[in-house]
């Protein structure tokens, strides 16, 4: 793997280091600030973590979300191992968590409407498949440090 794609990984993901870096893969540690909590519009909360996405997704608790794109050489498949140093915790205030609302209509007419509750990601590290951008194919992951 090509060390400045790795590098320039490792410089556009915050608090993301590469920790070793060889033609068969690449290790990376990614370290996250204390999340907070924020107020919700309409009540609740959400947690926020400086300098993370938040991921509003319809009936889904708001949570933060780093995504990767990962170099994958032609003819490669892709693999993911990962572990968890230390957990973040955070102060967790009282009430319900914030939810996003749906979405109805289009421009001025957009109201938002009641969805049902669905869970959120499954795991604190998803694999989201392989994509071509600017004729490479990339591996998206799809880190929760939150959860």
């Amino acid at each position: 793997m090509n060390a400045a794609i790795v590098l320039a990984i490792a410089l556009s993901t915050p608090g993301a280091e590469v920790t070793e870096s060889s033609g068969t893969g690449c290790s990376l540690l990614l370290r996250f600030d204390a999340p907070v909590p924020v107020d919700a519009p309409g009540g609740g909360w959400y947690m926020e973590i400086p300098g993370v996405p938040l991921l509003f997704a319809p009936g889904q608790v708001v949570i933060p979300v780093e995504r990767l794109y990962i170099p994958v050489p032609p003819g490669a498949e892709p693999g993911m191992e990962f572990s968890i140093r230390t957990g973040l915790s955070g102060n967790i205030p009282g009430g319900r968590p914030y939810r996003t609302p749906g979405l109805a209509g289009s421009g001025l007419e957009t109201v938002e409407v009641p969805v049902e509750p669905v869970g959120g990601p499954g795991a604190t590290v998803e694999y989201r498949g392989v994509i071509p951008l600017a004729g490479s194919q990339y591996a998206v992951l799809d880190v929760y440090p939150w959860l």
